[in-house]
């Protein structure tokens, strides 16, 4: 029995491109577009809200109230933003749909027929229940999750990127100033060149918590790349548990008349704890990010802030309507940071799954094809009657 591969560091980025290859390059980009203008509505939106209350102001001010045919007009133009909005959204839907669907169908027929190519010797060093979680678990990932995570980290990338340019257009190009320091810090906490090494855990021995624990809380600075890594330990410790049980399930005669009952229950169960592990780290790794995010969110709060008090009586003063729109995007960015981290890291760990799917699909060398045209007898050298 070979041992099952694992990649290590980030995924490749052949992977991205053939999962979107599968399901159309032309859908992917009409996805993206669709995803873009759908944000650019909600960004215009917001602003002619902020000018319809300015100017709704003003006029009350200098004794001349909006007429209802005035007030209509703002209503229609926001309303017809909002429709924009809706409608891009509806588009982006469908094209998203039928892209995951696509992709699903042509990975899951590649590997399949793969797998029915395979040569004899492939199923005696390669377990069944490896095979099971290839079109199982990592199938299911790609058939529900993957899909839906690429789903939301488009819709939080369009958004942190639609608040970067509102708060960047409410205080008049300022904003620029803090953007770039705090992004390269952003990027240093999620991504970095080295990352805590998992590839020399045994996984077939069982793991030492209180031996994986101070490498784990001594770097985790290295985010995205730990979780990647331990989202495919989370897919790798799966395997066994489905070949145990299989086995298990197949013997389960001479399990009981041996009295092993006992034994494998708690071999079982070993391989589940290990496969938690994996998953608790993640978590672990998740609060970590999110308490560097809260500190990244306060700063730009503060800056935002800053700008309003240190031009409040200067002649590039940002109006009170604006003002809200930067402390109100302000405050959203954070949230939109800390989920985005999480969404990136998500499609990463996921597209682990993609990678082991393509590994059947392409690695496995077939058996000779069924049809050899140099070799087969043409048609009309087959005998025809006796």
């Amino acid at each position: 029995i070979t041992a099952e591969g694992r990649e290590e560091g980030a995924v490749a980025k052949e992977a991205y491109y053939l999962y979107i290859q599968a399901g159309t390059v032309f859908l992917a980009v009409i996805f993206l577009v669709f995803q873009a203008g759908a944000k650019a509505f909600e960004v215009l939106s917001s602003f002619w809200l902020a000018k319809w209350a300015y100017d709704t102001v003003a006029a009350e001010v200098v004794g001349d109230p909006l007429t209802d045919s005035q007030t209509m007009r703002y209503l229609l133009i926001y309303a017809a933003f909002g429709l924009c909005g809706v409608g891009f959204l509806i588009a982006r839907g469908y094209a998203l749909a039928y892209h995951r669907l696509r992709s699903s169908r042509k990975l899951h027929a590649d590997m399949l027929k793969s797998i029915l190519r395979a040569p004899v010797a492939f199923f005696d060093v390669t377990p069944a229940g490896r095979i099971i979680n290839r079109f199982s678990h990592d199938m299911d990932k790609i058939d529900l999750e993957l899909g839906h995570v690429m789903s939301q980290g488009a819709n939080i990338v369009f958004a942190v990127l639609g608040a970067i340019g509102a708060m960047a257009a409410a205080t008049k190009g300022t904003f620029l100033v803090i953007l770039f320091p705090l992004g390269w810090v952003y990027y240093r906490i999620q991504r970095c060149d080295d990352c805590f090494s998992v590839s020399g855990l045994d996984l077939t021995n069982g793991l030492a918590l209180p031996n994986i624990l101070p490498p784990i809380f001594s770097v985790l600075r290295w985010f995205r790349k730990t979780s990647t890594e331990l989202g495919r330990l989370f897919s790798v410790t799966k395997s066994p548990i489905f070949a145990d049980f299989s086995q298990m399930l197949a013997g389960v005669t001479v399990i009981r008349a041996y009295g092993e009952e006992d034994a494998r229950f708690t071999r079982l169960r070993g391989e589940f704890d290990k496969n938690n592990l994996c998953y608790l780290l993640q978590q672990i790794s998740f609060h970590w990010i999110a308490l560097r995010l809260d500190v990244i969110g306060g700063l730009i709060s503060l800056f935002v802030e800053a700008v309003a008090v240190g031009t409040a009586s200067t002649s590039v003063s940002i109006p009170a309507g604006w003002l809200g729109l930067a402390l109100t995007y302000s405050i959203e960015i954070v949230t939109y940071l800390k989920h985005m981290v999480r969404m990136l890291a998500t499609l990463e760990a996921d597209m682990s799954s993609v990678e082991r799917v393509l590994e059947f699909a392409r690695d496995i060398k077939p058996e000779a094809p069924e049809f050899q045209e140099d070799c087969d007898p043409k048609n009309e050298e087959w005998p025809t009657s006796g």
